[in-house]
């Protein structure tokens, strides 16, 4: 048994839903995975043997009880935590996970009342996973390598000792800064002008630039767009997909709506291609 469904079986076994996510990456394998996150030793075992190489996600929000605070260092995520603590005070203490990209994931004891996932939601980088969201949990392998670690000991709250683990989501201490213009950061060398994937410019920069009401449509567009060019060889599918996610995250959209979006407009070109 690997290392990572050991994880999996352990996480299920104190109610975490877990799901499983393309190997050495953060996209869920599984098309209705909010729905389709378990606890089911026998369907989560079933996963592993199609895909033995899977990461392992933990689906966040009430059936997991879980918020999490996801810290980017890529994008500001420490400067914004810097920036929060210091106009709120420092955040409870509580089971911490490294990321393979040396971020930091914080999780929280959920709430009961609704904490939408957003990315950028408390700052440049400071992502909120809790309600329709999802986070890659450890050992998972990051594409650079890396895998995701807890910090320190946690056999017991492997066990089962939530609570003496996990604190409360500090509701009155996660208040965002003055809002700052949607940015989102592309890997350089993959959309600079004239690269490989230079199309993906102007289609983030829509979705973007979408007004409030019109950025579902905005993104929709786009993903078309995006699988028109996958059809024609211009585009890598994981590529776009995970371009137009990051946009649709930093226009302000939901993890889950995003998700469909994307998956219905590039399925919509890809079959007109046919």
């Amino acid at each position: 048994m690997s290392d990572i469904l050991s994880a999996a079986l352990a996480y299920a076994r104190i109610g975490w839903p877990v799901l499983p996510l393309q190997p050495r990456g953060k996209r869920p394998i599984l098309p209705d995975w909010p729905n389709a996150a378990s606890t089911d030793p026998a369907v989560i075992r079933g996963w592993w043997d199609a895909t033995p190489d899977a990461n392992v996600g933990v689906a966040t929000g009430p059936r997991s009880g879980l918020a999490v605070l996801d810290v980017d260092p890529r994008s500001g995520g420490t400067a914004s935590l810097t920036e929060l603590e210091t106009r709120v005070g420092v955040l409870p203490g509580t089971a911490m996970v490294v990321t393979g990209s040396d971020g930091l994931h914080m999780y929280y004891r959920h709430p009961g009342v609704a904490v939408t996932s957003r990315a950028h939601s408390l700052g440049r980088g400071l992502d909120v996973k809790a309600d329709g969201g999802q986070v890659v949990a450890p050992p998972s392998v990051h594409p650079c390598g890396h895998r995701y670690a807890w910090c320190g000991h946690v056999a017991g709250l492997l066990a089962g000792d939530v609570a003496g683990y996990l604190a409360p989501w500090p509701t009155g201490k996660l208040t965002p800064a003055a809002r700052e213009p949607n940015v989102i950061h592309l890997a350089p060398e993959r959309v600079r002008r004239g690269g490989p994937d230079a199309a993906l410019v102007g289609l983030v920069d829509v979705v973007l630039r979408a007004p409030a009401g019109e950025r579902n449509s905005a993104l929709h567009w786009a993903a078309c767009r995006a699988g028109e060019h996958v059809a024609a060889g211009r585009l890598v599918d994981e590529v776009a997909a995970d371009a137009l996610l990051a946009a649709g995250q930093a226009a302000g959209l939901g993890d889950r709506e995003i998700s469909a979006t994307i998956r219905s407009g590039m399925r919509q070109a890809l079959g007109a291609a046919r």
